[in-house]
C-alpha cells in the first residue's frame, strides 16, 4: 500500500498521477526481476502465438510480463 498526497486537482490529474506511480513501481520491481522477466514474456510470446518482429501487441505482452513478474514475488 502506498500513501500519496493529491492536494487541489481533479480526478482525472489524481488518476493520471496514480496510473505513473504504479507504472513507476512496476518497472522498478520488474528490473530486479529481469530473468524472471524474460520468462514470461517468451511464455506469453509461445501462448499468444505470436511472430517475431509483429510489434503490434508489444505493449500489452510487456504489461502481462510485469505483471506475471510481480504476482510471483
Amino acid at each position: 500500500m502506498g500513501v500519496m498526497q493529491v492536494g487541489k486537482q481533479t480526478e482525472e490529474e489524481i488518476r493520471r498521477r496514480i496510473e505513473n506511480a504504479a507504472k513507476r513501481w512496476r518497472h522498478q520491481a520488474v528490473v530486479q526481476h529481469k530473468l524472471e522477466l524474460a520468462k514470461a514474456i517468451g511464455s506469453i510470446a509461445i501462448r499468444w502465438k505470436l511472430i517475431p518482429g509483429d510489434e503490434t501487441r508489444l505493449e500489452e505482452v510487456m504489461d502481462s510480463g510485469a505483471r506475471s513478474v510481480e504476482m510471483a514475488e
